[in-house]
């Protein structure tokens, strides 16, 4: 063995060009492959950090619109057979802690049995039990992320305090690392930064319902708790358990009219924590598999040719004794070693650009889990290596092992071996041409998905926008509308903003709603003048509010185009009144329409916005900007002026297009479109490389028959045409085979994209098409080689 290493290490070193191109083909694939595995990983297949995660389920309901469990339902399963034990949560709350360093906190509180639910055991000190109930806001337990975050991975952190609002946190224990919480967390930036994984939890009691709602809180608000975690019993299915929790519940849902048609389901963990990021990474997984497919298949079309070349030295080895075994294994390790020098190459390719890479994956499809170039990730890709070795050295062995010694002793190739090589390499052509084909439709149709999205009227302009979130100082004495109408001018007289204005929420965020009628319904937002100059909203009609309105306490407000139609059709909108929250608003202006949501099934997303001056006893709004560049260092300077104003609170800062970009239906296409477009260039490269080789190859090994041919009176150029028309065959054949498997996978892969309809026929067809001109492109350099044939040298050799 290690004689053949070093025999195939000599070769390599012979041949660096061969060697360079091999191991870049396999560097580039398997690199892919495991950047994406970094991603996918957490998200398809490494275990979830509970103990036995298969027998943990959450109970959700059947309504996408509130999914959150009456607590009925939780008092029933009590007597489930099945069921081990019940813990719950009470939804994500923020405060901020007091002082120089002021800063925002997310917390939830959970009850006891949650974590024991899960079998988590903490990093640090203990989890929160029942003596914590007594009082559950007094002690707290730590994410990991925030230990090492806020607090400096501190060993000695057990037992310290910190102040959060007005209450002091007694700090018990501090969750594992890479610990994720069962439940579908926003994921994106908010107004107090990013939510994800809370910082902290506390304990909340066992919950007993006394016929008051109230009562349940904080782990059922309304009578509703979120997202309740269950664990089943050692051998009970989820199937066996469904059917007792509907028995156990179906009497609730006869009795109670609120209940009918709200049935609780068991939902396994991962696909409620990775609802869409599942979906995408199979879909790219499965595209970087069919990348590395490709370059298998390409290098085993080079490793024909080298054999090809190497039958004078295999023929001279037999005829010395060698046995058949001796000339195949050394082309199997020369494979293998190939794969795994490019599987290093490539591993360190997908370490170097992983953050790069990540910087354009959507938040959502991974959620809060750790992802990264890990242990498992190199092992994956070493496996890969490996298998890659075998899979393209496996032809070029068995052909090894056929060769006909006495043809090779009389010093030429026999025709039998030509033409098995000429087999073989046809149908390794037809299979790349195949997966290209496939990879190709996969990128037009993500490109298209892009276009589509980009080219949805928002009706406003995130680009340059910065938002800040600061509150009033405590015991200020001053009013919302005063503090942030001061706050404002703070902003407007730098020189690097162009406007600035405020507001409860903006487009794809949240907002209130009002219904005027019965029928009528829009979405109700606050604001304060120079929002719609800050977001580039445009005026369409009317006139906007001065800060003179603000401070006198007018009741006026701002409609849309769409808001208009719904509350006053066929009428001026500028003029009318309407009635929200019990008070008469007059209208003064018009605005154009803006998109709250690219979810057009949303109900939140249908409704039309009207916008009012905010009332004294509204919450804090958020302030934006329009800056005249995108300045880092500008928009820290204005966050102190904002501190300056604010002493003591927390003041957080970001660019508006940065939350949009979050958000996972906007930008899975653009992610998407990247990678498929990358993985579908590729492909179309190495496919055309591999017809090159075969093309090549078929050249090299049919001198003779076309010096023949010519001498009998073909034209050179007939002579192309014959092997151009050759190389074309197996990759019509590709293409039908590639375009078959894109007619079935259509609707897969539109269900991974926003909107869009992947075009059928057409978009297929263009796909084809441009594999078509590059497969001829491939084929017709090297068979020109042909027309430089010599018919007298040909035919003067023996």
């Amino acid at each position: 063995m290690l004689d053949d290493l070093r025999t195939v290490s000599r070769r390599l070193l012979r041949a660096p060009g061969f060697a360079a191109s091999a191991i870049g083909i396999i560097a580039f694939a398997i690199g892919a492959n495991a950047g994406i595995f970094a991603v996918a990983d957490a998200v398809l297949f490494r275990p979830l950090p509970y103990d036995h995660p298969d027998d943990i389920y959450i109970l959700r309901i059947a309504d996408p619109r509130n999914p959150t469990v009456p607590f009925e339902y939780i008092q029933a399963l009590a007597a489930h057979r099945g069921i081990a034990a019940i813990g719950m949560r009470g939804t994500q709350s923020v405060a901020a802690s007091q002082g120089s360093d002021a800063q925002w906190f997310s917390s939830i509180s959970a009850t006891p049995a949650y974590f024991r639910v899960l079998g988590v055991r903490p990093a640090r000190g203990r989890l929160i039990d029942s003596r914590d109930t007594g009082d559950w806001e007094r002690v707290a337990m730590l994410s990991y992320g925030c230990w090492q975050r806020r607090f400096g991975g501190d060993p000695q952190i057990i037992g310290r305090s910190f102040t959060v609002g007005s209450r002091s946190k007694q700090i018990v224990g501090v969750l594992p690392r890479g610990f994720v919480f069962p439940t579908a967390f926003v994921t994106w930036p908010s107004r107090f930064g990013e939510i994800g994984s809370p910082d902290y939890v506390t304990a909340a009691r066992e919950p007993v319902f006394t016929g008051n709602p109230r009562s349940l809180f904080p782990i059922a608000i309304g009578g509703r708790t979120q997202d309740p975690v269950i664990r089943l019993k050692p051998g009970v299915k989820r199937e066996q358990a469904q059917i007792e929790v509907d028995a156990l519940t179906a009497p609730l849902r006869a009795a109670n009219p609120r209940l009918k048609t709200v049935r609780p389901i068991l939902q396994d963990v991962r696909s409620l924590v990775f609802p869409t990021g599942r979906r995408i990474m199979a879909l790219l997984l499965a595209a970087a598999g069919l990348v590395l497919l490709l370059g298998c298949s390409n290098l085993a079309v080079m490793l024909l040719a080298r054999t090809r070349r190497a039958e004078a030295r295999f023929g001279i080895q037999l005829a010395l004794g060698a046995t058949r075994s001796r000339i195949v294994r050394p082309v199997l390790i020369e494979a293998i070693v190939i794969g795994v020098v490019g599987g290093v190459a490539g591993l360190l390719v997908a370490s170097a650009t992983f953050g790069a890479m990540l910087r354009q994956v959507p938040p959502a499809a991974y959620g809060t889990a750790s992802v990264g170039v890990d242990l498992r990730t190199a092992l994956f890709a070493m496996c890969l290596a490996v298998a890659s070795g075998v899979l393209f050295g496996v032809l070029p062995a068995w052909r090894a092992s056929r060769l006909d010694v006495q043809a090779l002793i009389r010093g030429r190739s026999s025709d039998r071996p030509r033409r098995r090589g000429r087999f073989l390499a046809r149908p390794l052509v037809a299979v790349q041409v195949a997966f290209a084909t496939v990879l190709l439709f996969a990128a037009v149709v993500a490109g298209r998905a892009l276009v589509d999205v980009l080219r949805v009227p928002l009706g406003f302009d995130p680009q340059n926008v910065a938002t800040f979130y600061v509150e009033p100082p405590r015991e200020s004495g001053l009013s919302m509308s005063g503090f942030y109408e001061r706050a404002l001018e703070a902003l407007r007289q730098r020189p690097d903003v162009i406007a600035a204005g405020a507001a409860y929420s903006l487009p794809f965020g949240t907002s209130s709603t009002a219904t005027i009628s019965d029928d009528r319904r829009v979405a109700i937002d606050w604001f304060l003048p120079g929002y719609f100059e800050a977001t580039g909203t445009p005026l369409v009609a009317g006139r906007l509010p001065t800060s003179g309105e603000v401070r006198a306490g007018a009741k006026v407000a701002v409609m849309s185009q769409a808001a208009g139609r719904v509350l006053f059709p066929g009428l001026d909108p500028v003029g009318r009144r309407m009635r929200v929250d019990g008070a008469d608003v007059s209208v003064i202006g018009v605005v154009g329409d803006v998109r709250r949501t690219l979810d057009a099934q949303s109900v939140y997303g249908r409704l039309p916005n009207a916008y009012i001056l905010p009332p004294d006893r509204k919450a804090q709004m958020l302030l934006v900007a329009r800056m005249r560049t995108r300045s880092p260092h500008v928009v820290e300077e204005m966050r102190a002026d904002l501190r300056k104003l604010s002493p003591g609170e927390p003041v957080v800062a970001g660019w508006w297009s940065d939350s949009i970009d979050a958000l996972m239906p906007f930008r899975a296409p653009r992610f998407q479109t990247l990678i498929l477009g990358t993985f579908a260039a590729l492909a179309v490269a190495l496919t055309a490389l591999g017809i090159f080789a075969v093309v090549s190859f078929m050249v090299a090994s049919r001198t003779r028959e076309m010096g023949v041919r010519m001498a009998l009176g073909a034209s050179p150029r007939s002579l192309v045409g014959v092997v151009v028309r050759q190389a074309m065959v197996p990759v019509a054949g590709g293409i039908l085979v590639g375009l078959t498997a894109a007619r079935w996978l259509d609707s897969i892969v539109q269900a991974q994209l926003f909107g869009v309809q992947a075009g059928g026929t057409v978009t297929m067809l263009a796909a084809g098409a441009v594999v078509v001109v590059v497969a001829f492109g491939a084929a017709y350099l090297p068979a020109r080689q042909v027309s430089r044939v010599d018919p007298s040298e040909v035919l003067r050799a023996p």
